[in-house]
């Protein structure tokens, strides 16, 4: 009898033994495709981290990229710019012109950009002076917000006609609004050098930050990021 038993479990083996190990090679094999997979998206995530926290500068406390620039919009605006029009849950855009035709659209950034989103804006007619694009402060650009903090402001911008811009940081304390202005000079940011202010820190409520850009003729333009970042000066 055991005999017989012995005998049954060789033919089943032989039987059906290879099947089996051809699952179980199977599954193996798709583990390990998921695991490269896993493996692939952990690098990717590590180097797009590293490429983040490398463009911001030394001893940086603090950096932010809008919404815009950071993901996907809910809405995405096709159609022509009014003044007021939002762009994402942080921006406006607000337009000093008699009148003016601008469209704006969300485009996927290049390949080897930092900001996974980039802004193009087609602007076909505009009779005025300016337009500019208004961005909201999230609260933790001013907790700690201090005389000895440097307030960098970065412009991405690709355009087939020289365009004069300009960032305008607004700090609301109480009844007043500090206001400090610089030009883009060929760099890709402009540092507010918040020493030479009147900033009143303990009266600090919100901020946003104006891009001014001068009378803008026919062209295309693309933001290709938009970042805000401060970092405390150095000490001597």
């Amino acid at each position: 009898m055991a005999r017989l038993g012995g005998l049954f479990q060789q033919g089943f083996r032989r039987r059906f033994g290879g099947d089996a190990d051809a699952a179980r090679a199977g599954v193996l094999k798709r583990r390990a495709r998921e695991m490269a997979a896993g493996v692939e998206r952990l690098a990717a995530s590590a180097d797009a981290q590293q490429a983040s926290n490398s463009q911001w500068p030394l001893h940086t406390d603090w950096a932010w990229r809008p919404e815009a620039w950071s993901g996907q919009l809910v809405v995405d605006r096709g159609g022509a710019v009014s003044n007021g029009s939002p762009l994402g849950s942080d921006a406006k855009f607000f337009l000093d012109c008699r009148q003016a035709e601008i469209a704006v659209r969300q485009i996927d950034g290049k390949p080897d950009a930092v900001a996974p989103q980039a802004i193009a804006i087609e602007v076909s007619r505009f009779e005025g002076s300016f337009f500019s694009l208004v961005v909201e402060l999230p609260g933790a650009a001013l907790n700690g917000l201090s005389r000895r903090h440097l307030l960098r402001i970065g412009l991405d911008l690709e355009a087939k006609q020289h365009i004069a811009v300009y960032a305008r940081l607004n700090l609301r304390q109480g009844p007043n609004v500090l206001q400090l202005v610089r030009r883009f000079e060929g760099e890709a940011h402009v540092d507010l050098d918040l020493a030479v202010s009147d900033l009143d820190e303990e009266r600090l409520s919100d901020g946003w930050v104006d891009l001014i850009f001068e009378a803008p003729l026919a062209t295309r333009m693309v933001l290709a990021d938009v970042t805000v970042s401060r970092r405390p000066r150095a000490a001597f």
